[in-house]
C-alpha cells in the first residue's frame, strides 16, 4: 500500500500552508506504517503518478480539477483524495465525479481511514464528502489528528526539504543570502476573524504538538547549517503555559525566528521570551485602522494601543511588523483614509508594514456577496481588488497601495490597451500590464534605489515569471514586428526570455545585471495584428528580470517598450 501526496501549484506562488499540510499528512502516513512519497508540480503536463494505489492532492487552485480529471482518466483504479483550506469550494458535483473523497475541515483522520478500508467511503468516513447515486454526501464530524502523536515532521522527504528562501520575505528579519525553514508548535486559531479560512477549517480550535518532536525538527535544520526559521502558526504565544514549554527549550538552541502573535497577548514577560529564544520579527494582523470597519470583520485593535504596543516590542530589539489589508466590503473612503493615516504614523516611526488586498476566501461569509469579482480565489496573493461595491473608492485605494507597496494594483475586467500605428511606431508604459505573476516576490515598481540595481527606475522581478500587455489595431492586417525594450537580469549572470505575440514566439538573451540594462531588440515576421493582441514578456530562468522604464539613459518618460509595425509586401 502506497501513497501520493501531490501539492499543485500552477500559479508559481510559493504557498506555505499548503507545504506543512503535505509533511503533516506524510508524518501521519508514517505512524500508520504506510508508505508514501511528495511531489510538488507546477504543470498539468507533469507527469505525476507511478505505481502508488491512493493519490492525495492539495491546491488552492480551481484548475486541480483538470489535474484529478487527467489522473483518473489515465489511472482508472487510482484512489483520488483531495483536501485543503479552501475544501467547501471543492464539494459539488463536478469535482466528486472526479475525487473519491473530500475532506472536510481539519479531518485528516478521515484519509487514513480511507486507506485502510475503501469500504468505509459509501457508510460515511468522519469529515468527508462524497458522490452515490448522483447525490452529495456530506459527513462533517470533527476528525481531527492528535498532533502530539504525529511525531517530527520528515521534512528530508519534501523536495527541497520545504525550504523558504529568503527573498521571500520582502522584510527579512534574517541574515542576507540565509534561507528560512517552515516550522510550527500548533494549527489553528481562536479568534473570530469573519475574512479568515481558519474559524472554518479548525472550528476555533488550537491543536498542539509535542515541544520535542519541534525540537527535532530544528535540530534536523541546524544539523544542514540552517538556523533561520519562520514559525507558521497563526500566534504562537496564544496559550502562554504550552509557548513556555517551547520556549525553555528553543532559548538553547541559538536560532534566529519570524512568528506571529496578537496585540492581547503581548506584554513585556512574553517580549523577554521571544527575545532570549530567538525571535527577530513578530507579526501583528491589524488589517485596518477603522474602528467600524474592525467591529464588522471581528477583529478590535485601537490605533494608539498598536502603537504602543509596536514601541513595547521594539524596545526589546524585536522587530514589529504590522500586517494590514485594503478593499474590505464595506470598507468606505474615510475607513481608508484612517488607514492610510495609520500607515503614515507608521511609517514616520520607522515601524515595518505589509499591505495586502482582502480576499474572498471560500466557506467564509463573503464568498458569495455582491460585488466579488469574477477572478476568483487562484488569483490571491496576487495585486488584485476582489471586490467592487457601491462603497468602494476604487482610486483611493489604487493611490494608497501604490504610495505604499510601489506596485499597481489590477482590476478584473479592466482593459487597458495601446493602439498600434500601421507602418509605424507605438509605445506601451511597463506599468500598464494588465497581468503580471512572479515568484516567490511579486513584481515590483523600483525607483531605481532599491533591489542592488542604482540606475533607471524599473519593473522587477525577482525570479521567474511573466509580465503581459495588450495592444489593438481598427483594422487586422499582417506585418514584421519590432519589439524594443531596456533590460538585464537581477543577478551577475546573463539569462533568457521569451517573447511572444499571440501564439508567435522568440528568445532574447538579457545582459547580466547594471545601472541602466541594455536595449534589446526582437523581431517577429509575416504576424496577423488583429483588433486584440497580447505580448508576453516571460522569465522563466532564476536570473529574474528588471524591466526599465526609459530608453533614453538620462529621463524617465516611461515609453518603455515600442511596438514597430511594418506591412508584408
Amino acid at each position: 500500500m502506497s501513497v501520493l501526496i501531490l501539492n499543485y501549484d500552477p500559479s508559481g506562488l510559493y504557498k506555505r500552508n499548503e507545504v506543512l499540510n503535505c509533511l503533516l499528512l506524510a508524518a501521519l502516513l508514517k505512524r500508520h506504517s504506510i508508505s508514501y512519497k511528495i511531489k510538488e508540480i507546477s504543470s498539468i503536463s507533469d507527469e505525476v503518478v507511478n505505481d502508488e494505489r491512493f493519490v492525495v492532492i492539495t491546491s488552492r487552485e480551481k484548475k486541480v480539477q483538470e489535474l484529478a480529471l487527467k489522473i483518473k482518466k489515465r489511472y482508472k483504479t487510482k484512489v483520488l483524495i483531495f483536501f485543503h483550506e479552501y475544501f467547501s469550494f471543492f464539494i459539488n458535483k463536478d469535482f466528486l465525479k472526479i475525487v473519491d473523497i473530500v475532506v472536510v475541515g481539519n479531518g485528516f483522520n478521515a484519509i487514513i481511514d480511507l486507506i485502510k478500508d475503501l469500504k468505509r467511503k459509501e457508510t460515511g468516513i468522519k469529515s468527508t464528502a462524497w458522490l452515490s447515486n448522483g447525490v452529495v454526501n456530506i459527513n462533517s464530524s470533527q476528525n481531527p489528528i492528535d498532533l502530539k502523536k504525529v511525531g517530527k515532521l520528515p521534512y528530508s522527504k519534501y523536495p527541497g526539504c520545504g525550504i523558504y528562501k529568503e527573498a521571500a520575505f520582502k522584510y527579512s528579519p534574517y541574515e542576507e543570502g540565509k534561507d528560512a525553514a517552515l516550522i510550527f508548535f500548533s494549527r489553528g486559531c481562536k479568534s473570530r476573524c469573519s475574512f479568515c479560512i481558519n474559524p472554518i477549517f479548525y472550528k476555533r480550535k488550537v491543536y498542539y504538538r509535542d515541544p520535542f518532536d519541534v525540537l527535532e525538527d530544528i535540530d534536523f535544520f541546524i544539523e544542514k547549517g540552517i538556523v533561520h526559521f519562520s514559525f507558521e502558526d497563526e500566534n504562537l504565544i496564544a496559550d502562554r503555559k504550552r509557548f513556555n514549554e517551547l520556549y525553555t527549550h528553543i532559548k538553547k538552541k541559538n536560532i534566529m525566528y519570524r512568528c506571529h502573535g496578537a496585540i492581547r497577548d503581548i506584554d513585556n514577560s512574553i517580549l523577554k521570551k521571544l527575545f532570549e529564544s530567538g525571535c527577530k520579527r513578530l507579526d501583528i494582523g491589524i488589517e485596518t485602522a477603522s474602528l467600524d470597519l474592525q467591529s464588522k470583520i471581528n477583529k478590535i485593535n485601537g490605533v494608539k494601543r498598536v502603537i504602543k504596543v509596536c514601541n513595547q516590542v521594539k524596545s526589546f530589539g524585536i522587530r514589529p511588523f504590522i500586517l494590514m489589508m485594503l478593499g474590505f466590503p464595506g470598507e468606505t473612503r474615510e475607513d481608508l483614509l484612517k488607514t492610510k493615516g495609520f500607515l503614515e504614523i507608521l511609517e514616520k516611526n520607522g515601524m515595518e508594514f505589509g499591505l495586502s488586498l482582502f480576499r474572498p476566501l471560500p466557506g467564509t461569509c463573503f464568498e458569495k456577496i455582491k460585488g466579488i469579482t469574477e477572478t476568483g480565489f487562484s488569483s490571491h496573493g496576487k495585486d488584485v481588488l476582489h471586490y467592487i461595491g457601491d462603497e468602494t473608492d476604487v482610486d483611493e485605494i489604487k493611490r494608497i497601495y501604490k504610495r505604499f507597496t510601489s506596485k499597481k494594483l489590477i482590476i478584473p475586467n479592466e482593459s487597458k490597451s495601446i493602439k498600434v500605428v500601421r507602418n509605424g511606431s507605438s509605445f506601451i508604459r511597463a506599468d500598464e500590464y494588465f497581468e503580471a505573476d512572479f515568484k516567490p516576490v511579486p513584481l515590483n515598481i523600483w525607483n531605481g534605489d532599491k533591489w542592488d540595481s542604482k540606475g533607471l527606475a524599473h519593473l522587477v522581478g525577482r525570479f521567474k515569471g511573466y509580465i503581459k500587455y495588450r495592444f489593438s489595431s481598427s483594422e487586422s492586417f499582417k506585418a514584421n514586428i519590432k519589439i524594443r525594450f531596456r533590460a538585464c537580469t537581477q543577478t551577475d549572470e546573463k539569462g533568457n526570455l521569451v517573447i511572444t505575440i499571440n501564439e508567435n514566439k522568440k528568445e532574447v538573451y538579457i545582459p547580466e545585471k547594471s545601472e541602466s540594462g541594455e536595449i534589446l531588440c526582437v523581431e517577429f515576421e509575416n504576424i496577423t495584428v488583429d483588433i486584440k493582441n497580447e505580448l508576453c514578456i516571460l522569465c522563466n530562468s532564476e536570473m529574474g528580470l528588471s524591466l526599465f522604464l526609459s530608453f533614453d539613459d538620462s529621463k524617465v518618460d516611461n515609453k518603455s517598450i515600442e511596438i514597430s509595425t511594418c506591412d508584408v509586401l
